[in-house]
């Protein structure tokens, strides 16, 4: 319980944005929020700080000393971005899988933006499919991110729900007759 209220307390205090681009290239992502027009947006709409994982990319530029109105904190990788998912108040993502279900698994409000140079445009396909559970904002381009940044309402967003496991425990009971442990 006490750690739960630390979280509360660190979210509420700070307003904090993480970007994450996942172990693969983004760059146009990374400039896209590497930008002061993007950091004074931010800043306007009550944000305070904003975390870039770059990934394989290059690396941020901006920082407070630049003039930034946001403290700027960038890292390639790391072994794992729960805490960041944990303490974001907005979480702008490249469209993995991955990404989107551990923003969404945080319960935090989710854009993501396609990077349509992988794999015949997969991430695509990903994030229109999240969309329709108006689960995330999907940006289509990172030119397109102001934008949608500016307008979004994430209010209107819906919690993804939990995963209902009913029939896959049957399923695995009535295989090897283990039941599943109750998570």
């Amino acid at each position: 319980l006490a750690q739960v209220c630390v979280e509360i307390c660190v979210v509420a205090m700070s307003k904090k944005v993480f970007v994450t681009v996942g172990t693969t290239l983004f760059d146009a992502l990374v400039h896209a929020v590497d930008d002061m027009e993007f950091h004074k947006l931010l800043a306007s709409q009550g944000y305070t700080e904003l975390v870039i994982q770059y990934g394989r990319g290059a690396v941020p530029k901006l920082d407070k000393a630049a003039g930034s109105p946001l403290s700027v904190e960038a890292f390639s990788l790391k072994p794992t971005l729960k805490d960041d998912f944990r303490t974001a108040a907005l979480v702008i993502s490249h469209a993995g899988a991955g990404s989107i279900m551990e923003a969404l698994r945080a319960k935090r409000p989710l854009i993501t933006v396609v990077n349509s140079s992988l794999m015949g445009n997969h991430q695509l396909e990903t994030a229109v499919a999240f969309e329709k559970l108006k689960c995330l904002v999907l940006v289509e381009s990172p030119d397109k991110l102001f934008e949608a940044v500016k307008e979004v309402d994430l209010e209107a967003l819906e919690e993804y729900p939990e995963p209902d496991l009913t029939g896959f425990n049957a399923c695995i009971a009535g295989l090897t007759g283990v039941h599943p442990c109750a998570a």
